[in-house]
């Protein structure tokens, strides 16, 4: 009889990621004083790291490996348009990532062209977001996939015990800088969900109905040979309650919201604003007269390309100028 060994305790993980740090290719994980160029997610909700196997079936339906594929997902709760700013920037390129359990082992993922892992080749990881604020939600996702060789996820297994060399990084200086804003754990950089009211073509329509929301989603065309998406678009969607619904309001909707390109503007109990401009979206509504209702639904809808060729975009500001305004218009279009 072949005897099992009974649990040993210190195989077994405790399942808690105690931090997610991520930064640009060219930059150390270690801060530097007075320019904080990685961004430690903070406060959060859930997150999670996957691995999964790919590979060719032969004829007895056999798995053959030959790749890995990882994907990373977390929820941020410091939510404000700072740190919105910040995956922005970041989902403009593939990122070094650091993500380290309640246990003290890192996964880093980094650029290991110099032969840090069997084959060469860049383990450097996309950043994807979406933002949802609404009346009664308010969140900040990032999420990351990709592919690699099996060798790379055994390199980087074998060296999740390395914390104070940060194996594999790339970067000693913050040049050029990425102008991120620090992120800790941190409950005050918390922001309450909420939206207040808005207006178009500067009029204002009141306030807005429970169920409203907006939703941001960087979004991609096309991946590279790693199945890592390239960002290179912002998908708008959202929904407005009016409450408003008197004959000139559903005047001023029939007249303007769907004929034109007015400027919508919509306000957070946080006292931020939320700018669609110069076209940026597409406006549809919905009134619905019955028995117990009298209800306008403005639905918002538009696909707005990045800027990357500006450092500090233009095309899509958000954040840029100040923390309490996003600006979103299509400005490259003309």
């Amino acid at each position: 009889m072949t005897a099992f060994p009974g649990l040993v305790p210190g195989n077994v993980q405790i399942d808690l990621l105690s931090q997610i740090l991520i930064t640009a290719p060219s930059f150390p994980f270690a801060n530097v004083a007075l320019s904080f160029e990685s961004m430690n997610i903070g406060m959060r909700k859930g997150a999670k790291l996957i691995r999964e196997v790919k590979g060719t079936e032969d004829v007895g339906k056999r798995t053959m490996v030959d790749r890995v594929a990882v994907k990373i997902e977390a929820e941020l709760m410091q939510n404000g348009l700072a740190t919105l700013l910040n995956v922005y920037k970041l989902s403009q390129q593939n990122c070094q990532a650091r993500i380290k359990t309640y246990q003290g082992k890192y996964y880093t993922f980094v650029e290991n062209a110099a032969g840090l892992a069997a084959p060469d080749g860049s383990s450097l990881i996309p950043i994807g977001f979406e933002f949802t604020i609404g009346t009664n939600e308010r969140s900040l996702k990032i999420n990351s996939e990709l592919e690699m060789a099996v060798q790379e996820w055994q390199w980087l297994i074998a060296n999740a015990q390395m914390d104070a060399a940060h194996v594999g990084e790339t970067g000693t200086a913050p040049s050029p800088a990425l102008a991120l804003t620090e992120v800790g754990y941190n409950r005050a950089g918390y922001k309450r969900n909420g939206l207040q009211g808005f207006s178009y073509a500067g009029a204002s329509m009141g306030e807005i109905g429970s169920g409203s929301k907006i939703t941001l989603k960087s979004t991609s065309k096309k991946k590279d040979h790693r199945e890592r998406p390239y960002y290179r678009f912002i998908e708008v969607s959202g929904e407005l309650i009016l409450l408003q619904t008197g004959n000139a309001d559903q005047q001023a909707l029939s007249d303007n919201l769907e004929a034109t390109d007015g400027d919508l503007e919509i306000t957070t109990w946080e006292g931020e604003t939320i700018k669609l401009i110069d076209g940026a979206v597409g406006y549809e509504g919905t009134t619905e007269i019955g028995d117990g209702k009298f209800e306008t639904k403005i639905s918002i809808k538009g696909e707005i390309p990045y800027n990357v060729a500006d450092a500090t975009p233009t095309t899509v500001d958000i954040g840029d100028t100040t923390a309490t305004e996003l600006v979103l218009d299509l400005g490259i279009y003309s």
